[in-house]
């Protein structure tokens, strides 16, 4: 199990990749389709750092494997519609709508908010960037 200075150090890096994705969302189309990856990125750092605190080896694990595991994760089915748009971005170019960016955007802040609490005891919104500094 880690200590919690080293959670809350690596919830900060995760929540920054967080609000690059968010900040990215809100731009014109085509760069606000590239949100979908610093989300799907900052979630995945979410999940290991999950793993790692729970003593779970996730070295081989796919996306989605987290969720089999660990099984009090939420929105599994949201998460994997964020993976397969990620998919399709990095594997066959296509371009999310700004619709799947909005969706992917609030399924991200409603996994964070629900699964933090949940797994680590912090409130989402009490995580500071300013403990980066």
């Amino acid at each position: 199990m880690l200590n919690r200075e080293i959670i809350i150090k690596r919830l900060a890096l995760i929540k920054h990749l967080y609000k690059i994705g968010t900040e990215q969302s809100m731009q014109f189309e085509t760069i606000a389709s590239f949100s979908i990856l610093s989300l799907h990125d900052s979630i995945e750092m979410f999940l290991k750092l999950l793993a790692e605190h729970k003593n779970i080896k996730s070295e081989s694990f796919n996306f989605l494997d987290y969720w089999t595991s660990i099984p009090t994760l939420t929105l599994k089915e949201s998460m994997r519609n964020l993976n397969a748009r990620r998919v399709n971005i990095k594997h066959t170019g296509l371009l999310p709508s700004k619709a799947d960016i909005e969706i992917s955007r609030v399924n991200t802040t409603d996994f964070f908010e629900q699964n933090t609490i949940i797994h680590f005891g912090i409130d989402w919104k009490d995580i500071s960037l300013l403990t980066l500094i």
